[in-house]
């Protein structure tokens, strides 16, 4: 179960982390229990060598201002439950991975990406991460040519849970008062946040969210434990965007 934790936890938080995924694959693999999401988090794959992003520290700043050992500690009282165990079994399934595949191939997708890296964030570095702890297939970004999720207040228990949990704990003055310091101090930053708040990118999402790829596999993942809507709503808390 410590395994299947840390892989939860990594999964959620490689999104918004975008370090570069360097060092030893081993501490995630036996669920290091102390360092259970901030050590691992940002050591989970051998031979990446991608250059550091400017967003990187920008954004391991966030994740510095959040209390550890709390969530460590709530993490604990999931060890066995059964809801995380069946949504881990579900991300690793060839049904989940072919959902990933048939969404990662629309025009819609690819526009998302396109606009992610032009704002300065390593989206494509991240998908790649996010394959390798699936056990996916390489991300192959899409040739250059051609708001986020609305959040979800229904979920209950398993991974919505835990995440729910963290979110009240969240240190929200501290965060907040990041967010504005890194808007001025930041030019990476303040050029991310810009193309998120942009019209063009809620005309991107909409299209993306409508299409009926994404609608099946944010049902389909949903049913089996995994809510896309709570986790980008964590993210977004996470770097200053939501309350």
């Amino acid at each position: 179960m410590k395994y299947i934790l840390t892989f939860l936890a990594a999964l959620v938080v490689v999104g918004v982390s975008a370090i570069p995924l360097n060092g030893n694959r081993t501490n995630l693999l036996n669920g290091n229990r102390s360092n259970i999401f901030r050590a691992n988090i940002f050591g989970i794959f051998n031979g990446n060598e991608s250059e550091p992003n400017p967003l990187d520290k920008d954004f391991f700043d966030f994740v510095e201002l959040l209390p550890w050992d709390t969530f460590n500690k709530i993490a604990e009282e999931y060890e066995n439950n059964t809801d995380i165990i069946e949504t881990y079994h579900f991300v690793k399934s060839k049904e989940f991975h072919k959902l990933v595949y048939a969404v990662e191939a629309l025009p819609e997708h690819h526009e998302y990406v396109f606009y992610l890296e032009e704002s300065g964030y390593a989206k494509i570095r991240e998908l790649q991460a996010i394959h390798s702890i699936l056990g996916m297939e390489d991300y192959v970004p899409p040739e250059p040519s051609q708001q986020v999720f609305k959040r979800g207040n229904n979920s209950k228990g398993g991974l919505s849970s835990l995440i729910k949990k963290f979110i009240a704990i969240l240190p929200v003055k501290e965060i907040k008062e990041l967010h504005e310091k890194k808007l001025k101090d930041s030019p990476a930053f303040a050029k991310f946040i810009s193309y998120l708040r942009d019209e063009k990118f809620s005309k991107i999402m909409k299209a993306l969210i409508e299409n009926e790829n994404v609608k099946k596999i944010i049902k389909v993942s949903k049913k089996n434990g995994l809510d896309f809507f709570v986790i980008t709503d964590f993210l977004l808390r996470i770097i200053g965007l939501r309350p």
